[in-house]
């Protein structure tokens, strides 16, 4: 009977053990295929960025692209829960509600690729024809929308919802505000700051103006640590490294707002990033010659591709100043990337609280690009000055081609552009030789950056312009036209504008200073 009952024990122990087995195997198997799904949806949105990079992606894909990663970037802002970041509480409700409402708001930005997809359409031409038809309504109810349901949101979070100390409402002294109107414009503001801040330009940079050539850069920098530094990378972690690159920042960054020391870090890194969008919105097109039809198509004007320049330029002039010509170029692309990369650098070495710093090749190089760029530039900076686009375009122009103020003293352009480019030559190994003195490389570091920060000025006093301008053009049309409602929100947009650009470029200078950012 013991024997018997052991035995019957033991068979069910048995029977346990390999329904467990069986089931393990079952979840195994389950995770292998989400794996593998997830593994192949990488490799597929990878490619597509590829493909969008060359600008051969059809109409419909990379319509559905776009989309997708808008999906994508409002999963991530859940995920890293808003209502945290605010209010100091996961409130799945709220994220879900205020990234829907931050939607409609951007409903504009949906109707404009329609737009350009609509051009080379197949499968999905008529649901774009549908949105483009329709775009004016979709934009001004989905507007309309939005600013009615931000209202109540708000009124409830004041009401219902406790303000805990280390969120940013509570860096904003929320959580001991008692006045009800008080508060309630302080999360309003708040935001619909976060909107025109962040969500808005997280929306417009990752998943249309640069996602493409941030893949591609991505793509290229793994590949130079797996060749330079014999890295190696599983081939699961070196896809989800790729497609996560854009994501896994902002979900760093979006940390930086619940600590009280670093929220200025992150109203100047938003203006550092900027500059940095740039980057793949011009420089990596001009370098390689493709181009993007959502903004080159609106942009108009002098937008060649700097290797299609140089090669016009060759052709018009003897062996001897090719040399000269060739250098010239190579002068201009190091100086604009390092007015365009330098506030971001900045920036990220703030973060990791950590002085930026020179070298006497960095310093040479870069003084001496300067000195030929002052006087044959090929890129332009201006506003962009149309309604359908708002911002800075970064035009191109021939070095051989466009007259510069130095022929007014050598009026022949070849001897002009040889002169120009011997004296960058001996500046840059003077200056590489003087910075043996320590005290010498401090003040030519010193000079650089600053220099470096007035472009920085320079280049964020015509974004704004270019944007206010936008809108303050727009609001007294809507108000004489009866939009109360979206006019009044233009009006709130225009004076967050102001703050940011203003305050932030501000913010910038007193980190810089404060931190000793000129010290070595």
């Amino acid at each position: 009977m013991l024997i018997g009952s052991y035995s019957i024990i033991l068979s069910r122990i048995g029977m346990v053990e390999f329904k467990k087995m069986r089931h393990s195997q079952k979840m195994k198997f389950g995770q292998s295929l989400r794996h593998r799904f997830e593994e192949v949806l990488l490799v597929t949105l990878i490619l597509l960025q590829i493909i969008d990079f060359l600008e051969i992606l059809p109409g419909d894909l990379d319509f559905l692209k776009k989309i997708h990663s808008w999906v994508v970037l409002g999963y991530l802002f859940v995920k890293v829960s808003l209502s945290t970041i605010f209010f100091g509480v996961r409130m799945l409700w709220f994220d879900l509600s205020i990234i829907f409402t931050y939607f409609l708001f951007f409903a504009k930005d949906i109707t404009a690729i329609a737009f350009i997809g609509l051009e080379e359409a197949h499968w999905l031409r008529p649901v774009l024809e549908s949105i483009t038809k329709n775009a004016v309504i979709i934009e001004k109810y989905a507007f309309i929308a939005a600013a009615l349901a931000l209202h109540p949101i708000v009124y409830y979070c004041i009401k219902k919802v406790k303000i805990k100390k280390d969120s940013f409402m509570g860096i904003l002294g929320q959580h001991q505000q008692k006045n009800g109107i008080v508060r309630f414009g302080a999360v309003f503001f708040a935001l619909l700051g976060f909107f025109v801040f962040i969500f808005n330009l997280a929306m417009e940079w990752l998943a249309i103006a640069i996602d493409a050539p941030m893949t591609i850069l991505a793509i290229l920098v793994y590949l130079f640590v797996i060749i330079r530094y014999h890295k190696h990378f599983s081939q699961d972690s070196l896809l989800h490294k790729i497609g996560d690159v854009g994501e896994r920042f902002y979900e760093n960054f979006l940390g930086l707002l619940k600590v009280k020391e670093k929220v200025s870090l992150a109203v100047i890194g938003i203006l550092a990033l900027h500059t940095l969008t740039d980057v793949g919105n011009f420089i990596i097109p001009y370098l390689v010659s493709l181009k993007d039809s959502l903004y080159f198509g609106q942009l108009g004007g002098a937008h060649i591709p700097l290797p299609q320049l140089l090669i016009q330029d060759l052709g018009k002039v003897d062996f001897p100043v090719s040399a000269a010509l060739i250098g010239a170029y190579l002068a201009n692309i190091i100086a604009m990337l390092f007015f365009l990369f330098l506030p971001a650098l900045i920036f990220f070495q703030m973060i990791k609280h950590k002085k930026i710093k020179g070298t006497k090749v960095i310093h040479s190089l870069i003084l001496g690009s300067l000195l030929v760029v002052a006087v044959f530039p090929v890129f332009s900076i201006e506003r962009i000055g149309r309604k359908e686009i708002v911002g800075v375009d970064i035009s191109t122009q021939s070095i051989w081609e466009t007259p510069s103020w130095i022929q007014d003293l050598i009026p022949d352009k070849a001897q002009a552009l040889q002169s120009i480019m011997l004296i960058a030559l001996w500046a840059g190994a003077i200056i590489f030789f003087l910075e043996h003195w320590q005290w010498l490389k401090k003040d030519f570091f010193v000079f650089t950056v600053l220099i470096g920060l007035l472009f920085f000025g320079y280049y964020i006093f015509y974004f704004s312009v270019d944007i206010l301008s936008y809108f303050w053009g727009q609001i007294p049309l809507l108000f004489q036209s009866g939009e109360f409602l979206i006019g009044s929100y233009f009006l709130m947009f225009l004076v967050l504008n102001v703050l940011l650009y203003a305050g932030g470029y501000i913010a910038f200078w007193y980190e810089i200073v404060s931190r000793h950012f000129f010290s070595e």
